[in-house]
């Protein structure tokens, strides 16, 4: 997935995958958060963005000294930003999860459960439901020639 991902999502990978950061973390994460000399990474509630640690649980992470490397030269390209990943205007991405689905479609990942994955399966919806109901029908089945069938 790496190979197709910008910097940006690159960043927002290795956060995840690195430090172990959940999506809300890493929408908050700032710079001012990193130990530089410690080489630690504090997860912490923040007013300003609404935004509380799961169980009110404040942590340290240890940062790898290849992602702190990163970490300074992602910081040297963006000096008036205080937010390690914002959004054009400065302010949390609320949007990652979407980004990183996008990404992965990108790389030719799909889960075959969610309705922008399904290629060449069919799922049924429930009338009146939002949800899916999990019958895929693999694309070798009979009538799995339509991409996605809701419920009238």
């Amino acid at each position: 997935m790496f190979r197709v991902a910008t910097p940006y999502e690159s960043m927002v990978c290795d956060m995840a995958l690195k430090l172990g950061l959940r999506d809300q973390e890493i929408q908050n994460a700032e710079f001012t958060d990193i130990s530089w000399h410690g080489s630690v990474f504090r997860i912490r509630s923040k007013q300003k963005f609404n935004f509380t640690v799961k169980d009110y649980a404040q942590r340290d992470i240890p940062i790898p000294l290849d992602f702190l490397k990163k970490l300074k030269a992602w910081r040297d390209t963006q000096p008036d930003q205080n937010l390690i990943v914002p959004t054009a205007k400065g302010k949390p991405n609320r949007k990652l999860l979407v980004m990183v689905k996008r990404m992965a479609r990108r790389a030719g990942i799909e889960c075959g459960w969610c309705e922008n994955c399904i290629r060449g399966a069919r799922v049924s919806w429930d009338v009146g439901s939002s949800s899916c109901t999990n019958s895929v029908v693999p694309a070798s089945q009979p009538g799995s020639e339509t991409a996605l069938t809701r419920a009238r």
